[in-house]
């Protein structure tokens, strides 16, 4: 074969925390997986990367104090190199920035006591990225990240360079430069170990790829475990790996990559970085269409940690709960931040088997205990009680009425609130407007006729809900609704409440306003009495904004696990909350982890608040644009579907509340 010359590089990644390993198998994988990897390096000389949280470094030290031992010999001579993770594997966009932040300090010391060193590179755990993050790397001392190639193309629409040097920002202005994975690269090489391609197929594909003239090639960066044994989270798994798995990765290792002229390095001498007199190259490794790039195919998106799953909605909001609670005292406590951050590991979402899930409730339990929080999930209650008011009484609050002829649409008017809503269609956002936009409308709902193109003949309504059971009819919450008023009194001030109990086919709901008299805010409540979560898909809020009120190009803005938030143009149609196929719902959405989420142009925009430690919800996006406008909507998650999926759980009650935008809303501290 042709010499060609290109560097080498392998990242294997361990995790002892793996969803589908069980702790008595974990010896098992140490002995038939992590001991071959280190022979691959003592033996066969290959410079590999090796990459784990320092809570798996922690249970092989438990386990096999000798292979640390080696390891650490290992990295001293520079035979290989530590590539850092954190304390536990975390979806970093989806957890709050405080969480983050502890994640990576409480894993660098763990790897500074137990191996006498930091990493310098760190892998963005599965791939999920997010601009947010670079700033938290940077400021926890690593020189460069590992992200997967594939995705970032694919936000690139295949116009990345394929040669270096690349760098990305994060919002706060920290930038480091990339060090890739490739996706496809390490499927083939898994593949072929695994006997599922032939040699020929496989160098085939090598060959199309060392075509391009690389600066380097990422031959493999993923997992070890499936090399020599199988986790069994899929039926069509074997039971036990067939022999010899890791002598064939190691053939390839040394004997074709000698033939096809490869030179293998370690990664961080693949690194491509700019020269001192040169601009770093900055690259956008996301978009609204993809805000949160993760690994492998678009069905691998990151729904899968946020709303999928098991338990995902449960974990996730009663970990926000601690998180606040957390981040509320002087000083955090650090052993309880520590087992905030094992809580949130990605590994507890997914696969989980349920006796390991049932033992991490009753961790995050006893946590909120400690912490003086309610370790109750779905709390609900029933509203507090208020003074009833005949719509007649309303003008003496300060709020005037009106109905339309027919009897269709109510619409109520403070100083700071114009709002009209669709009786016949489950009191539904017909028009939602605030003083300080003159009272022009941003948020309602676009009736049947308003596109020209029969693709979006329907309604597009806002505030309402959308169930679609697996293999059953949609359920809505669109009914006749006759509203009763409430007056609250509280500390803010005073209140209206407008409220309605609306039937569905799997139990009551109560939808509920309140409409704040001293401010321009709309809060826009959901009670689900004794609900399970629905198996299927449950969508609520779907706030449309109305074309006309935007003149200008339009972006979304939200935090995504760093300090500043990020903003993301809507230039192109994409909907993230259409299915993928028979067995995935949704193409992905945004972490949101401040509970807020914003957008507008650049004259006027919209806020739309929520409580992630009361439901920890999953905020997607759709923006068609078609003449006479654009249909753009925010619609929130409770339940999505995948693989992972299980039935199971109960609702939380849901408050929205939206505003409009104001630039130090996203302000961080």
């Amino acid at each position: 074969m042709e010499q060609s010359g290109t560097k080498a590089y392998a990242v294997f990644h361990l995790n002892l925390a793996f969803s589908a390993l069980a702790m008595e198998q974990r010896a098992t994988v140490i002995e038939r997986c992590y001991t071959p990897l280190l022979e691959l390096v003592e033996q066969h000389r290959v410079p590999i990367g090796i990459e784990m949280s320092s809570w798996t470094l922690a249970q092989i030290q438990q386990c096999d104090a000798a292979w640390v031992d080696r390891f650490r010999a290992l990295l001293a001579a520079g035979a290989c190199e530590l590539i850092g993770s954190g304390l536990i594997q975390m979806i970093g966009p989806l957890a709050p920035v405080s969480v983050n932040r502890a994640n990576l300090a409480l894993g660098c010391a763990d790897y500074q006591r137990m191996l006498g060193c930091r990493p310098q590179l760190a892998l963005v755990n599965e791939m999920a990225f997010s601009a947010g993050l670079v700033d938290l790397y940077h400021e926890a001392g690593f020189k460069a990240l590992v992200v997967d190639w594939d995705n970032a193309q694919l936000v690139h629409r295949g116009q990345l360079p394929e040669q270096g040097p690349w760098y990305v920002q994060g919002p706060g202005g920290a930038r480091l430069p990339l060090l890739w994975s490739d996706s496809i690269l390490f499927q083939k090489l898994q593949r072929w170990v695994h006997r599922d391609i032939s040699s020929t197929d496989y160098r085939d594909y090598l060959v199309r790829r060392l075509a391009k003239q690389p600066y380097a090639l990422p031959l493999y960066c993923s997992d070890a475990e499936i090399f020599g044994f199988r986790p069994k989270r899929y039926s069509y798994e074997n039971d036990v790996a067939p022999p010899g798995e890791w002598d064939r990765l190691a053939y390839w290792f040394t004997d074709m990559v000698a033939a096809f002229g490869m030179q293998w390095c370690l990664p961080s001498q693949a690194l491509c970085v700019a020269a001192d007199d040169q601009p770093a190259p900055i690259y956008r490794l996301q978009s609204a269409t993809h805000p949160v790039p993760v690994k492998k195919q678009p069905k691998y998106n990151v729904s899968r940690w946020a709303i999928t799953g098991q338990s995902d909605l449960h974990l996730n909001t009663l970990c926000y709960r601690a998180a606040a609670l957390l981040a509320a005292q002087e000083k955090p406590d650090p052993a309880l931040m520590r087992e905030l951050c094992l809580l949130w590991s990605s590994d507890l979402r997914t696969h989980i088997l349920r006796k390991r899930l049932s033992e991490a409730k009753t961790r995050l339990a006893i946590l909120l205990h400690q912490l003086k929080g309610d370790p109750v999930f779905a709390l609900q209650g029933a509203y507090p009680e208020v003074q009833a008011l005949d719509s007649d009484a309303l003008d003496t609050v300060g709020v005037t009425h009106s109905l339309d002829s027919e009897h269709f649409l109510l619409t109520l008017k403070t100083q700071h609130i114009a709002l009209t809503l669709n009786l016949r269609r489950g009191m539904t956002i017909d028009r939602l407007a605030f003083a300080e936009h003159d009272f022009q409308p941003l948020v309602g709902t676009l009736p049947h006729g308003y596109f020209s193109c029969i693709t979006l003949g329907a309604d597009f309504f806002s505030g309402h809900i959308v169930i679609e059971p697996k293999g059953g009819r949609r359920i809505t919450d669109l009914n006749a609704a006759q509203p009763r008023f409430f007056i609250e009194e509280n500390n803010r001030g005073r209140s209206l409440i407008v409220q309605v109990g609306l039937k569905t086919e799997l139990g009551p709901i109560i939808k509920r306003y309140r409409l704040d008299l001293q401010s321009a805010q709309l809060e826009l409540a959901f009670l689900f009495p004794e609900w399970p979560i629905p198996d299927g898909s449950m969508r609520l809020g779907h706030f449309t904004l109305l074309p006309e009120a935007f003149q200008g190009p339009l972006w979304v803005e939200t935090h995504q696990g760093g300090l500043a938030p990020e903003r993301f143009a809507l230039n192109q149609a994409f909907d993230h909350s259409q299915n993928l196929s028979s067995i995935i719902s949704c193409s992905g959405g945004f972490g949101a982890t401040t509970g807020l989420i914003a957008l507008g142009d650049g004259q006027k925009g919209l806020e739309v608040h929520w409580e992630p430690g009361q439901a920890a919800l999953f905020p997607m996006m759709r923006h068609t644009p078609h003449s006479p406008g654009h249909l753009t909507r925010i619609i929130f998650s409770l339940a999505e579907w995948d693989e992972t999926r299980k039935p199971g759980g109960v609702l939380p009650n849901i408050a929205f509340t939206l505003q409009p935008y104001r630039k130090d809303a996203n302000a961080v501290q």
